[in-house]
């Protein structure tokens, strides 16, 4: 026993000794590294491999700026409405004459006016009768992109202490909704029309006579109204002699349009609306193309603006702070308005960094400008439009070099797989490039002072130092060149637009997310059966404007729908047994529907709500014009409907997201189930397919109708016979009844607001 206790000892011994040693060992090391009389060992460890999700890569400043974008060059456009004229509309817009009001004496001015005539003569100060003023702006007037005078006269007159609401109608002027995404009815407005002063911007191209005959009178009834026309009087048709038809009187959207207006209130005297439409019309209008000589017609199409529109030609494209900033400098006397020539010139496209001319015209106006302005005016234009270019360019090396080794590096990604190469590109837009891309640097061009140049994407106008001109010159990769170089034909898909797939969810009070949606940008198509064979309810075959908005990139599925009904205290519907969560709502009804759209805007405090038939269409079709977004024939396991042979058609509801989406990034708009619209249903077309019904107005109405669209899993057997999933197809039920086939989707209305 004490031959091991002395064992253990030793060895305790041992180890206490050892360790003494190495620390004895390491405290020598140290102190002749910090004694600096031997340098310290290098350890010989390979460093660790990068994450597998991270391009190996140079490392750069996030902060510097990596594109070029011409949408800035020339600052923004100078405002339509000078402080000098607010101030005016803002000093006289609370006076009228109120006969039933006490009048006081103005003292100065009548001793003044009875010297003059040598009679007494009384004038009495105008009492001041405070009225709101109500403007309206329509949210799919075209011109708005270039007359913003409404929300310049609304923000201004609020700066300067008027009363004033504001907000947008959107295919109807029966009801308008606010930047607050209150909406409002005029309806609800009329008892106390006195109250306000209501001025309507648009360019009539909405008004359908049989739809708003009966909201036009009403409106003619207004004491103070006026409909503000966004063109200019050269542009006014048909749809601008509807408003005077019912008496309502029609002002040009412009600055001295509103002093008009106003002045004529104030006096009570105003001018008669068909003595101006009658001189409207009767002027110098828009030439009609025929078979004319290209230069001859542009020349007449511009008038006065011509010589603008060929300093204009110079840069491609030009944004419209830049042509702004050459209509100021170059054409002082021009109006702001005349900007519209622009925008109606043959074949003109608008991209986020400005105008693009067609090549016809735009060696018209180059050509012109060669001829019409002499040497040292040149010099003085291209010179002007390098300083503008040179208060945006990028100049900073670091950031051009990591501009072109991010584009290498996708251009091998296309290389490696060229068949997917398009959808690459729409991916690269939630990356620094797609910023890039859109700058669209490869369309700039200037022409030599010599002579005349096409658009040319070698000759980019930037004064860069020879090594940060690589990061430029990589962009005409022929690869994406290819893919994304302009066109002056429309295409079916467009490639990287503003918004394109761009999803978002907003948040809930209670701390969760709303249902994914889809940005969708606004466009103009054909609504209704454009190849024929279809029911007579899809007719008549007639153009659309939509607006942008945003729409449920799926339908809304029980998992969304159940934490309402939760919430709320709502009944649960029942799944059939197929599964929830993630498959779309049934056996809801129209009401349960506008109820979830109105829970969900309160939870977010964004305007929800059903979409118009218009809007579901012009959604579904993504700029398409078959029966089915991707052709005319049923195809094989592209949707869950009758006919296309997927394992659920016929049985039950697929999950959502289960076949591939439209262009526009949304799925199911195909078969699955039908969704509730918030459209009244009508046999024709007349105009109520772009406006929603009140839920008030349907309840009270027992024959209303509601319409669907969409198709459904549902074979075509007896009970929903010669019912089918072609875009264009119509459906209507009662707003109470409730179906296994029937869901619905949403879309959010778009304002400034919310896109910033």
């Amino acid at each position: 026993m004490e031959n091991f206790l002395y064992i253990a000892i030793a060895i305790a011994i041992a180890i206490v000794i050892s360790i003494a040693r190495i620390r004895l060992l390491v405290f020598i090391k140290w102190a002749c590294v910090k004694l600096r009389l031997c340098t310290p060992e290098q350890e010989n460890v390979d460093p660790p491999p990068p994450p597998p999700d991270q391009t190996i890569g140079p490392k750069w400043n996030s902060s510097k700026p990596r594109l070029f974008s011409l949408g800035k060059v020339g600052g923004k456009p100078s405002p339509r409405l000078s402080p000098q004229v607010l101030d005016s509309l803002a000093h006289s817009m609370g006076y009228f004459d109120d006969s039933q009001g006490r009048k006081r004496l103005d003292i100065n001015n009548t001793i003044k006016a009875s010297v003059q005539k040598g009679i007494p003569e009384l004038i009495y100060y105008p009492d001041k009768q405070l009225r709101t003023v109500l403007v309206l702006e329509d949210a799919f007037a075209k011109p708005l992109r270039w007359n913003p005078i409404a929300s310049e006269l609304a923000k201004g007159l609020k700066q300067r202490g008027i009363s004033v609401l504001y907000g947008k109608f959107y295919g109807s002027l029966n009801q308008f909704s606010t930047p607050q995404n209150q909406l409002y009815h005029l309806k609800d407005l009329e008892w106390e029309a006195h109250s306000y002063f209501l001025l309507i911007f648009s360019d009539g191209k909405i008004l359908n006579y049989h739809r708003d005959s009966s909201t036009l009178k009403a409106l003619s009834n207004w004491p103070k109204v006026a409909w503000m026309e966004l063109r200019e009087p050269r542009s006014w048709d048909e749809s601008a002699a509807l408003p005077s038809h019912f008496g309502l009187p029609i002002y040009p959207a412009t600055s001295e349009g509103l002093l008009q207006v106003i002045g004529g209130f104030l006096n009570e005297d105003e001018t008669r609306p068909e003595d101006f439409k009658h001189r409207a019309i009767n002027a110098r209008g828009i030439p009609p193309r025929l078979g004319r000589n290209l230069n001859t017609y542009v020349e007449e199409l511009l008038g006065d603006a011509f010589r603008w529109a060929q300093c204009c030609a110079l840069l491609q494209p030009v944004s419209l702070g830049l042509a702004d900033a050459l209509r100021r400098k170059f054409c002082s006397k021009l109006p702001a308005a005349r900007i519209e020539r622009l925008f109606i010139l043959p074949n003109t496209t608008e991209t986020v960094n400005g105008l693009y001319f067609s090549k016809p015209v735009l060696a018209v106006l180059r050509a012109a400008f060669q001829r019409r302005f002499s040497e040292s005016e040149q010099e003085q234009v291209l010179r002007f439009i390098l300083e503008k270019l040179k208060e945006v360019e990028p100049t900073d090396e670091e950031s051009l070099a990591h501009l072109a080794w991010e584009w290498r590096w996708q251009q091998i990604k296309l290389e490696l797989n060229p068949d997917d190469a398009l959808q690459q590109l729409e991916e690269l837009a939630e990356t620094p490039l797609g910023d890039a891309i859109r700058a669209e640097l490869q369309n700039i061009s200037l022409p030599p002072k010599n002579g005349l140049i096409t658009p040319n994407p070698e000759q980019i106008p930037l004064r860069l130092r020879p090594k940060t001109e690589i990061a430029l010159q990589q962009l005409q990769h022929l690869t994406g060149r290819n893919l994304l170089e302009e066109s002056e034909q429309p295409l079916p898909v467009i490639i990287l637009p503003k918004r394109r797939w761009k999803t978002f969810r907003d948040k809930l009070k209670d701390g969760g997310k709303g249902p994914e949606m889809v940005w969708i940008p606004a466009g103009r198509f054909r609504m209704g059966d454009i190849q024929g064979g279809g029911r007579d309810n899809e007719q008549p075959v007639h153009d659309i404007y939509v607006g942008s908005f945003a729409m449920g990139r799926y339908p809304v599925t029980f998992a969304e729908y159940d934490r309402f009904a939760k919430a709320t205290g709502r009944e649960i519907p029942d799944d059939e047994g197929w599964g929830r969560d993630n498959r779309p709502v049934i056996i809801v009804s129209w009401y349960d529907a506008i109820a979830y759209t109105e829970w969900l805007t309160q939870q977010t405090g964004k305007h929800y709500r059903l979409p118009t038939e218009a809007e579901w269409e012009y959604a579904a079709r993504a700029r398409t014009e078959t029966k089915y977004w991707w052709g005319d024939d049923i195809g094989t396991n592209r949707a869950n409907c009758s006919g296309s042979g997927s394992r659920f058609s016929g049985k039950k509801t697929a999950p959502v997201g289960s076949f591939k989406p439209n262009p526009f990034g949304l799925y199911d708009t195909v078969g699955n189930v039908w969704e509730w619209t918030c459209s009244e249903y009508e046999e024709k077309y007349r105009g109520k397919e772009t406006e929603c019904i009140s839920k008030n107005n349907a309840k009270n109405n027992k024959k209303t109708k509601l319409v669907f669209r969409g198709g459904s899993f549902h074979k075509n057997e007896r009970q929903w016979r010669k019912i089918d999933s072609r875009l264009t197809y119509r459906g209507k039920t009662e707003p109470y009844k409730v179906f296994q086939n029937l869901g619905f989707r949403i879309v959010r209305v778009y304002t400034e607001k919310t896109e910033n």
